[in-house]
């Protein structure tokens, strides 16, 4: 068994003690199952980097089984290891296992303890599996495990028939994603013989001769990027991420952070030879990835619900790894993914404590002056936000997005124009979420004081540690061991004037909209105007309302169709059917023993013609 094996086998074990055994552990036993299988696994991935990074191959292969093998049609099971493996299983198993220290003391005092942990480790297992898999068949089968596993975390609070709607809806729409990514698989298959993801990346523009028809090829990549837009919760198919908020918030930061979300953004760096070969194709996800930003952004920036801005922020950065991908920019995507999982877990989490603290409380607008109060969440989420601005010089993200901005300048100017657009409503709506909570009058009585342990403290710390004081020494990891372009001096010092440009005007309008020491926003013009924005977005773009409109509305109409006409129709069909069937064998059972003879001769010769003929 090699550490591969190790690496996938140690959460699968958490995942069976738990789901089998759970019920009779104690809390203690529990949290120590669900935490050190994962953090063993975490530490085989530092050693495995460790061991790959300084040998000289660029990948490793190892094998499994073999799934089919009929003559020609062969199906391999077996683990990759690159580089972009090998950083998402140290993402996966490392923000993982911080998510889920942090979960026992969040949720230490709910009932079901260890359901949560056997979710948790069975997610991260089938996300490893999704990520080292060199096979298309079992890449999905991780992909399945990993939809399964969400909607468990989703409806962890199953009580609630809203939670189960929202996660059936999660559930549902990700499926949509599915049936476009199997037909993309079977085509394939049949026109490259493989789905090994090897054989894949040695495809280039001579594969095309392989292809009758070039629309096909088109095809495949028009499916490709559909089922990773399911998944990674691109406009138009983004409405289940919202709703997958009424999970755990630490079920909430293990999707949005490093895990779910980020499978979409996963495959297309997978299967980018394919995407190459039809650059018309790249120029289209350019647009609807410049859309999912901008539209992203204003949703966060009038959503008052605080776990929602967090998750129209996720949809919106990964609008910016999507945006990068489809100008070639893979490198500086990945680069992206990796800031962002600390900096969206750390949110997530305070956000999480925040919420406790407030009794439960959400909304934004009933919050307020909390800066005196929760001491530790104010600066948690201090850091957590200048990330997600990715404030100059000190933040993580600010190289990483600074990289995917410079790329984009170089490639189209109008592109690069909607991206500034996109950041400066990013500083909008999180100085507004920050300033309405920390600052201003307090709105909530009875704040509670929670006691923080280690549990609390260590991860949150770790992941403000990566998010915001390393983020040079994450740049120089990546250029060391992944080629990331160089920006020249003085591009660099237009890039970085545009984004203190772009940060101060943001802060500046913020404070003055949505702090008490200016009445700006409280003006009755002012008020009529925000408001009436507001609407037009939260109305005009309410997809939910189009898609029941279009298929939830006409799915009912066609059942009730059914049931109202066809019942009898078919209950006497079935009738006929059975009564006719009657007849025909009780004359077939005549006692008569040439013509049981007859039949057997009858029968035979028709099979033997149907061998023949087949």
């Amino acid at each position: 068994m090699s550490i591969m094996h190790l690496i996938i086998f140690f959460p699968l074990i958490g995942s069976l003690i738990l789901g089998f055994f759970g019920n009779f552990f104690s809390r203690f036993f529990s949290a120590l199952i669900g935490n050190i299988l994962v953090f063993f696994s975490f530490f085989l991935s530092c050693f495995l980097s460790y061991v790959f990074l300084n040998s000289t191959n660029k990948e490793l292969i190892v094998k499994l089984w073999n799934w089919v093998n009929i003559n020609n049609f062969k199906i391999e099971c077996n683990l990759l290891l690159d580089n972009l493996s090998l950083i998402m299983i140290l993402l996966i198993t490392g923000v993982g296992s911080l998510i889920n220290l942090f979960s026992i003391w969040y949720i230490k005092k709910n009932k079901d303890y260890y359901r949560f942990f056997f979710y948790t480790n069975l997610f991260i297992t089938n996300m490893v599996i999704l990520v080292l898999s060199n096979n298309i068949i079992l890449m999905y089968l991780g992909w399945e495990g990993v939809g399964l596993c969400s909607y468990l975390l989703i409806s962890f609070y199953y009580k609630k028939s809203k939670n189960i709607y929202c996660a059936m809806k999660s559930f549902i729409m990700t499926r949509i994603g599915d049936i476009f990514l199997i037909l993309s698989f079977i085509m394939i298959y049949y026109n490259f013989n493989t789905l090994s993801f090897h054989d894949i990346s040695k495809l280039n523009f001579n594969s095309i001769d392989k292809i009758k028809n070039i629309n096909v090829l088109y095809l495949i990549n028009i499916f490709l990027l559909l089922g990773s837009s399911s998944k990674s919760a691109q406009i138009p198919i983004h409405t289940w991420l919202t709703d997958a908020m009424v999970g755990p918030t630490t079920a909430s930061a293990l999707i949005h952070a490093a895990t779910m979300v980020t499978a979409g953004v996963y495959l297309l760096l997978r299967t980018k030879y394919l995407l190459l070969l039809t650059p018309s194709l790249m120029f289209l996800l350019s647009i609807t990835s410049i859309i999912t930003i901008l539209i992203s952004s204003l949703f966060a920036l009038f959503k008052k619900n605080i776990k929602k801005i967090l998750a129209y922020s996720t949809i919106s950065q990964l609008g910016y790894m999507f945006l990068s991908i489809s100008i070639g920019s893979y490198n500086t995507a990945i680069f992206h993914l990796v800031t962002h999982a600390f900096f969206k877990a750390l949110l997530f989490l305070s956000s999480g404590s925040i919420i406790l603290s407030c009794n439960g409380e959400k909304n934004i607008y009933k919050m307020g002056g909390l800066k005196k109060i929760l001491l530790s969440e104010y600066l948690f989420f201090l850091i957590g936000s200048l990330s997600l601005v990715s404030f100059p010089f000190i933040t993580s993200s600010f190289y990483s997005k600074g990289l995917i901005l410079f790329n984009i300048f170089q490639k189209n100017v109008y592109l690069f124009l909607f991206s500034i657009l996109g950041a400066f409503i990013t500083v909008l709506y999180t100085c507004r979420m920050f300033f309405l909570i920390f600052y201003n009058k307090p709105k909530i009585g009875n704040i509670k004081i929670i006691k923080k342990n280690v549990n609390y403290y260590l991860p949150l710390s770790f992941l403000s540690f990566f998010s915001i004081i390393i983020g040079k020494i994450v740049e120089l990891i990546f250029n060391k061991n992944f080629f990331i372009q160089k920006i020249n001096d003085k591009n660099n010092l237009i890039l970085i004037f545009i984004e203190i440009i772009i940060l101060f005007f943001g802060i500046l309008i913020s404070i003055n909209i949505w702090t008490n020491k200016k009445k700006f926003y409280q003006k009755q013009n002012m008020n009529i105007i925000f408001l009436k924005i507001k609407n037009f977005f939260l109305n005009i773009l309410n997809l939910d309302k189009i898609y029941k409109l279009i298929f939830v509305n006409n799915y009912f109409h066609i059942i009730f169709f059914l049931k109202k006409y066809s019942r009898d129709y078919l209950s006497k069909l079935i009738f006929l059917f059975v009564c006719l069937s009657k007849k025909i064998l009780l004359k077939l059972q005549n006692v008569y023993l040439n013509w049981y003879i007859l039949s057997i001769i009858i029968s035979s010769f028709l099979f033997i013609l149907t061998i023949i003929l087949y």
